[in-house]
């Protein structure tokens, strides 16, 4: 089984929306490539965490991969955290994954204005842009156009 299925066998339960709203945010990949790099996003796309899976510690994959995707937001050393998934996470005898990941929440910078810019994820094509959080649409510029 390769990362990418055992994230999806694993992982794939909605969550709560945090900092947004209350609807289940559900997992979405966002690269096709190894490692598997996913994020937790609502309805309206507000994304909630974003995560990179793999064999190895994908700490400066993510950290590259935030730094393009949240444009002027506010990015620290420290929004960026580890973790590690054992093989009785996963129910696979012998496997062990490392996950990188970021989450709103956690910026040092976070904010309770509603209109404050916040990562959405398109809902046609799957980039990551920001907008104000009260901005209503679910489409990326290049989308919406």
């Amino acid at each position: 089984m390769d990362v990418r299925q055992l994230v999806e066998a694993s992982f794939s339960q909605p969550q709560k929306c945090y900092g947004h709203c209350e609807q289940p945010a559900t997992l979405r990949f966002l690269d096709p490539g190894e490692p598997a790099v996913a994020c937790y996003a609502c309805p309206a796309g507000y994304v909630s965490k974003v995560m990179v899976y793999g064999k190895k510690d994908a700490r400066e994959k993510l950290t590259i991969f935030m730094a393009k995707a949240v444009g002027n937001l506010p990015l620290k050393e420290g929004d960026i955290r580890t973790a590690t998934r054992h093989s009785w996470d996963l129910d696979v005898v012998g496997f062990e994954m490392k996950v990188a990941y970021w989450t709103q929440n956690y910026r040092g910078s976070k904010s309770d204005d509603p209109n404050r810019f916040a990562l959405f994820v398109c809902s046609r094509c799957g980039s990551l842009y920001i907008k104000p959080v009260t901005a209503t649409g679910t489409l990326c510029a290049n989308c919406s156009t």
